[in-house]
């Protein structure tokens, strides 16, 4: 067994820039990368935005660069990420901002799939405070979207690196802080830039941009109000209003296309919420809430009517089998109230309270209440099993049978959903059907191919990858058409593929070997892992991209850091043959199964980035052909064996229950979209049958 370490490559981490040292790098912005940094003289950390070289070389670029220290540098409030300082070293231009622990809102989605109700409200509420003093300042943001919107509020425990399994197992910060971020294409309406305006008319997001900013018409505040309405619907659904198609089709659907409701894709949103969407998102800009500030009126209405019909103290929505707990910050009346009216009465109530209290419990009890021992800070163990070991949140779900779809009368080889959950692939011999997963109707079918072997949908197109026995990997139009293009032939069969979340990368198990192509434009290879001559019949995306992870039938398993492709990662067992791989929601450990000793199932659970670790064996008495988890990390959903189930493994307590039937037949695939509502499993026998993922009351625990 090897074990590789993860290896920092950045040039920059350690170096000094100004005043400024930088500690590490925490992600990519549209205008370059952003580092956590330190200040020397005022001793307080910041978040550096360094823009590259050879992009500062770009006049318009640098221009548009400069704008945004500029921009945001003219508002000081606290729903907007405040900017300290914008200078210049050599070359290199730097923006210093305020550092905040969180994350952003696209990461919350990618992680969980969408937010109650009360939480995306409230969201989008503080947004608007923010865009209400941007657009009195005269500053157009022009780029509203879920991951221009920062999460922060964290705990220094919790940000530790681990917001997103914080996240991701259900948690929200006690005190939220809600962030507008990124004013790369904002537009100041009191100063002109004609060159910069005229050449990034269109310039945005297609996902979430107003029919006039769509068309390259001049933008005001009413083309934000649109873009917020369009952030709105995706983190109440899960998905951008328009889906997951290519950019042209996006800026066409927002200029002539109806908005849909948001309730035909979650049919519990309150009315109000659902009409906010629709009015925000009119076509015509009249039509349309007349300001940031009458938008957050009828924002900050629908929640007070939301706890008239029942005050969610603790949010009891747990779409997408995730409970979180609900915002507290809601009445914003508050805010305009002095300090010491709103708080005095707990002044002379406070010492009432608490000083019985503190005698009556004893300080041990003070200590331990979050399971610490009395005078230590350690948690107490739960066994070697769970030593060191973050907890997952495992919600009491089931399975609720929806759909049998029936087109195959093969073995299901591939079976993929499309980014948002509308489209559902199945491919089977010589033919793949695409499907509605809310009708159950077929909205493109293909065949006499070639014995189809996998497929995947490719992020942010509107395309399909379908690979077959001749070696060939063709790419299909995701609702009709012909062909679009083909690479190949490859040296072996493609036994398994996974699409990268931007939708840039195309993973590719081969017969013999492990192959990434860039399909951003002509597919091109960009690494191969040759030296295993198995079949590498799992491979599998992180959340955020960066990871890439691979199992083969000689029983090991690969991870590899996308881009530089160094090892973060290997381990082996033998006997083994793995089958199947997922990542965990914070990206840090990986899930794999497959066929141990002869009639019995392996499965592991490997925290690869905590040094040290071993994969641990997970009890499965019937081998394991496909995997997946549902949203929050706490809950796999597992299966494979003739006639065996579909089972439920809590995480946590490593225990499992049966999920649901599969009949005479055994389960071949898997598929989960990333809002986690529904399960797809393709069988053996060549039928596709869908459950919808529902709170299980019966199992529930008191809260």
């Amino acid at each position: 067994m090897e074990r590789f370490a993860m290896v920092d490559i950045d040039p920059w981490i350690g170096k000094r820039l100004g005043k400024y040292r930088i500690v590490r790098a925490i992600g990519k912005g549209g205008m370059g990368m952003v580092y956590e940094a330190e200040d020397a003289r005022l001793q307080r950390p910041v978040a550096l935005k360094l823009l590259p070289e050879h992009m500062a070389r770009a006049e318009l670029v640098l221009k548009r660069f400069l704008l945004e220290g500029r921009a945001a540098a003219r508002l000081s409030h606290p729903n907007v990420v405040a900017v300290y300082d914008i200078g210049q070293r050599g070359t290199t231009y730097y923006l210093a901002m305020e550092l905040l622990r969180g994350t952003n809102l696209q990461k919350v989605l990618n992680a969980r799939g969408p937010l109650p109700w009360a939480h995306a409200t409230w969201v989008c509420a503080e947004v608007c405070r923010g865009l209400v003093a941007a657009h009195a300042a005269g500053l157009i943001h022009r780029d509203i979207k879920p991951s221009n919107i920062l999460l922060a509020g964290f705990t220094e425990q919790e940000s530790a690196g681990k917001e997103q399994a914080t996240l991701a197992a259900g948690a929200w910060p006690a005190n939220p802080i809600i962030k507008i971020a990124d004013f790369g294409l904002a537009k100041l309406l009191a100063q002109s830039f004609p060159r910069l305006t005229t050449l990034n008319s269109t310039v945005g997001t297609p996902a979430y941009m107003s029919p006039e900013q769509c068309r390259g018409e001049p933008v005001d505040a009413l083309s934000d109000v649109y873009a917020l309405g369009s952030t709105y619907f995706t983190l109440l659904t899960g998905r951008p209003p328009f889906g997951d198609r290519d950019d042209f089709e996006l800026l066409e659907a927002h200029c002539s296309t109806p908005t849909p409701d948001p309730r035909q894709f979650r049919p519990d949103i309150p009315p109000p919420c659902a009409a906010i969407v629709l009015r925000a998102m009119t076509k015509e800009r009249s039509q349309r809430f007349h300001s940031a500030a009458e938008m957050l009126d009828a924002l900050t209405a629908a929640m007070v009517a939301g706890h008239r019909t029942g005050p969610p103290a603790v949010s009891t929505d747990t779409v997408g089998a995730v409970h979180l707990q609900a915002p507290t910050r809601l009445m914003p009346a508050a805010a305009h109230r002095p300090w010491w009216k709103r708080w005095w009465p707990l002044a002379l109530v406070f010492p009432i309270l608490i000083v019985p209290l503190l005698f009556s419990t004893g300080l041990s009890t003070f200590f331990s209440r979050n399971g610490n021992e009395p005078g230590t800070g350690n948690p107490k163990s739960r066994g070697p099993a769970n030593e060191g070991k973050k907890p997952l949140i495992a919600d009491a779900v089931k399975l609720r049978p929806t759909r049998k779809l029936t087109a195959h009368q093969q073995s299901i080889a591939g079976l993929a959903f499309s980014r948002y959950g509308d489209r559902l692939a199945s491919g089977a011999g010589p033919s793949i059907v695409v499907w509605d997963t809310v009708t159950g109707e077929r909205v493109h079918f293909i065949e006499h191919l070639p014995s189809v072997t996998a497929l995947a949908f490719i992020p942010g197109t509107a395309k399909l990858a379908v690979a077959t026995d001749d070696r060939i990997v063709a790419f299909w139009p995701r609702d009709k058409g012909t062909e679009l293009g083909r690479f190949g032939p490859l040296n072996a069969d493609v036994v398994s593929m996974a699409a990268s979340p931007d939708g840039k990368l195309l993973a590719l198990g081969t017969g013999s070997d492990l192959q990434v192509w860039d399909v951003s434009a002509s597919p091109r290879k960009t690494f191969v892992y040759p030296r295993s001559q198995h079949k590498v019949a799992g491979v599998a995306f992180s959340g955020d991209g960066q990871s890439l992870a691979w199992v083969n039938f000689q029983g090991e398993i690969h991870v590899v850091e996308v881009g530089n492709w160094k090892s973060a990662a290997q381990s082996s067992q033998k006997p083994g043959e793995f089958s199947c791989v997922t990542f965990t929601p914070d990206g840090k450990s990986v899930i794999y199964g497959g066929r141990g000793e002869p009639g019995r199932g392996v499965l592991k659970h490997w925290e690869f980035a905590r040094f040290g670790a071993n994969p641990r064996t997970i009890p499965s008495d019937s081998e394991v052909r496909a995997l997946g988890l549902l949203p929050g990390g706490g809950n796999l959903l597992y299966g494979g064996g003739w006639g065996g189930p579909l089972r439920l493994l809590d995480l946590q307590e490593e225990k499992s229950r049966p999920a649901a039937s599969v009949g005479q037949t055994a389960l071949v695939r898997l598929a989960m979209p990333t809002n986690g509502r529904t399960v797809a499993g393709g069988m053996e026998s060549g039928g596709v049958q869908l459950w919808e993922v529902v709170p299980d009351t019966a199992k529930a625990p008191a809260n």
